[in-house]
């Protein structure tokens, strides 16, 4: 009787502290689960290779910057007549996902009708993920997730400041945005 006791004693402690550890806050992770699944939202991955960069003709330190990037994941929900009613919402949830404090701030713009926003997770020198977020009245939301493994933040732009000075070529990038110009269209 008293081993059925202590097992259900820890049984019990083991299931509060699981219930306890979980967060019930969204996560940027959960917010693109949930929406591709919702209609209107449109979602690419983009493996590295698709920018169109040689990363032989990067020095040191921007090469190992690109090294260190895994996959983009992009999510777009277009400002259409259908999405209209939600776009407010959408962004909204977005913006209480990315002013939690596990993200640092980076870059911010706002004005009338465009709200640009970048974050990191992690630490300067080990980066996880690099979010780009952007909302526009005309255009819709759409959010970048730059995905890596201890991406420094100095070597990223010394990668982005590399990237304007080369002629990347973007033939492959363009042709990501026609597929999602492409389905917007189609579904209007």
């Amino acid at each position: 009787m008293t081993k059925l006791i202590i097992k259900i004693l820890f049984m019990s402690i083991a299931l509060a502290s699981m219930l306890v550890s979980c967060s019930s806050k969204p996560s940027l992770q959960s917010y693109y689960l949930e929406s591709q699944e919702k209609p209107g939202f449109y979602t690419q991955t983009i493996p590295k290779a698709i920018l169109g960069m040689n990363d032989a003709n990067l020095t040191g330190e921007a090469k190992t910057a690109f090294e260190s990037i895994d996959k983009i994941n992009v999510l777009f929900y277009p400002n259409t007549d259908k999405n209209k009613v939600n776009l407010t919402k959408e962004s909204n949830k977005l913006n209480a996902i990315l002013q939690s404090k596990e993200y640092k701030m980076l870059v911010s713009h706002s004005d009338d009708k465009t709200k640009m926003r970048m974050v990191y997770d992690g630490t300067q020198d080990a980066i996880d993920e690099i979010i780009m977020y952007g909302a526009d009245e005309n255009m819709g939301l759409g959010v970048a997730r730059i995905m890596g493994n201890d991406m420094n933040l100095g070597s990223i732009l010394k990668l982005m400041q590399e990237m304007d000075k080369s002629s990347v070529d973007g033939n492959m990038l363009q042709n990501i945005m026609k597929n999602f110009a492409g389905k917007v269209s189609s579904d209007e």
